[in-house]
C-alpha cells in the first residue's frame, strides 16, 4: 500500500511538471502576458486537485496509463539509440545472471554476454532452475532473468497453465529463499511461428501459459514480468527458419526489453525516474545490432 501511495504521489508530481512545461511553452509561443501563464498554472493545479478528489479506481487507472505512456516513450528512445549505436545495451547488464533454454544460449553463442553469467542449455525446462541454485549462490547476482517456457509447453508435462505456474511458483520460492536479495525478472514465453507447429502442435498454447505466468508475477514480491509480446509483433522477420529460434539481430532488442523492465521496476520500488544507462564509447566501431 505504501509503495502504491508513493507511486501515485510521484506520478502526480510528474504530471504537474508536464503541465507547467506545456503552459510555459504556450505562453512563450504566443507572447501571452505573465498573468495568463499564472492563470494557466492555477488551472493545472485545480485539475490535479480534481483528479486527486475523484474516484480512487479512476485515479489509479489514469496514473497507470501515465506510467505506461512514459515507459513506452523511454522504450522507443532507447531502442532508437541502440539502433544508431548511441547506446550499448550490453554495458547495461550489471551484477546479473540469465537462465534459460536454447533461445537463451544465443546470448553467449553470438558473443553478446559472457558464459559465466548465462546459465542456459538446449532443451532446458523449468526444473533446471533448481540445478543452478548453487551456481547462483556463488555468483550472488542482484538481478536474475528467467527465460523458460518453450520446452515446458512442448513436453506437455503441465496439461494446464495453472499446473505450470503452481510449480513455477514453488521453484521461485526456493530461489528467493536461497537468494533473498535478488530481484527476479520472468520473461514471457516468446511465441513460435510456422513451421514449428507442424512438429509441435502444442506450441499454439504458448499465449495461455504466458498469461498465467504474467498473473503469477503480480503475486510475488521482487518478481517482475517482462512482456515480450511487442517483440513478436514487430520482429517476426528475425525468427529462425525453424520458427522457434532467433537471428543474432534479435538479441539486442530482447536484451533492451529486459533492461528496460529492470529500470521500470526500480521506478516502481524506489519512486525515482530511470537514470540513463551507460553509453557506448564514441570511438566504438562496432555496429549496435551486429554480433
Amino acid at each position: 500500500m505504501q509503495r502504491k501511495k508513493l507511486l501515485s504521489i510521484i506520478c502526480i508530481l510528474a504530471a504537474v511538471v508536464v503541465i507547467l512545461v506545456l503552459i510555459a511553452r504556450r505562453a512563450g509561443a504566443g507572447n501571452e502576458p505573465e498573468e495568463t501563464a499564472v492563470a494557466g498554472t492555477a488551472a493545472g493545479i485545480r485539475y490535479l486537485e480534481t483528479l486527486e478528489a475523484g474516484d480512487p479506481a479512476e485515479v489509479d487507472q489514469k496514473l497507470q496509463e501515465f506510467r505506461i505512456q512514459k515507459f513506452q516513450e523511454k522504450r522507443n528512445e532507447w531502442l532508437h539509440q541502440i539502433e544508431t549505436g548511441e547506446l550499448n545495451v550490453w554495458s547495461m547488464f550489471e551484477d546479473y545472471a540469465l537462465l534459460g533454454d536454447s533461445r537463451s544460449v544465443g546470448f553467449t553463442f553470438w558473443g553478446f554476454l559472457p558464459d559465466e553469467r548465462v546459465m542456459a542449455e538446449s532443451g532446458a525446462k523449468l526444473y533446471a532452475l533448481r540445478d543452478h541454485i548453487p551456481d547462483l549462490q556463488k555468483l550472488h547476482p542482484t538481478s536474475i532473468y528467467l527465460c523458460y517456457g518453450l520446452n515446458d509447453v512442448i513436453i506437455g508435462y503441465w496439461p494446464e497453465p495453472s499446473d505450470y505456474v503452481a510449480d513455477y511458483r514453488e521453484i521461485l520460492g526456493e530461489l528467493r529463499e536461497a537468494l533473498p536479495d535478488a530481484t527476479f525478472y520472468v520473461n514471457s514465453i516468446l511465441p513460435a511461428i510456422d513451421p514449428a507447429f507442424e512438429e509441435w502442435p502444442g506450441l499454439v498454447r504458448i499465449p495461455e501459459y504466458t498469461a498465467a505466468v504474467k498473473e503469477m508475477c503480480t503475486q510475488i514480491d521482487n518478481c517482475y514480468y517482462v512482456d515480450n509480446d511487442w517483440l513478436f509483433e514487430e520482429h517476426q522477420d528475425l525468427w529462425a527458419p525453424d520458427g522457434i529460434h532467433f537471428a543474432a539481430a534479435f538479441y539486442p532488442y530482447w536484451a533492451a526489453n529486459m533492461i528496460l523492465e529492470t529500470y521500470n521496476s526500480q521506478l516502481i520500488s524506489d519512486g525515482d525516474e530511470p537514470q540513463m544507462p551507460p553509453m557506448a564509447p564514441e570511438d566504438s566501431s562496432e555496429e549496435a545490432l551486429e554480433p
